[in-house]
């Protein structure tokens, strides 16, 4: 690694195992630290869910983690995207040519990514 170590020496407990729990395990573990992940889920998920990731920056943080191109592996290739108010009226709509697309994530592919491809120094415990 060319960076610097600077959280070496340094133990931190993340709470949850979603997206951003492992996401942030890896980052803090790349930097030295001694990581471990708790979630209180009896196991890590099964299923899959949509996670959307668009532009430069989040593409960007997925390539240097190493896990972008197993995601777009697992890329849903959705349309539009609306987000309406309560009377189901649009207050904006994301064109399917938007920058970036949404995966849907699955055991193999977040956390199971991070799992995969993370710097040593991190575990993950679930339970209740």
């Amino acid at each position: 690694m060319s960076h610097t170590l600077p959280l070496r020496g340094r133990r931190v407990l993340v709470s949850g195992a979603g997206v951003a729990g492992p996401a942030l395990a890896w980052w803090l573990a790349r930097y030295g630290a001694e990581v471990t992940v708790v979630e209180l889920a009896p196991a890590l998920r099964t299923s899959g869910f949509a996670v959307d990731f668009r532009g430069p920056t989040h593409l960007g943080v997925l390539a240097a983690m190493g896990v972008l191109d197993e995601l777009r592996a697992g890329q849903t290739h959705a349309g539009a995207i609306s987000c309406v108010d309560e009377h189901d009226r649009e207050i904006f709509r994301l064109r399917p040519s938007s920058p970036g697309a949404t995966w849907r994530s699955t055991a193999g592919t977040s956390p199971g990514s991070c799992t995969s491809t993370a710097p040593t120094g991190w575990s993950t415990c679930s339970g209740t």
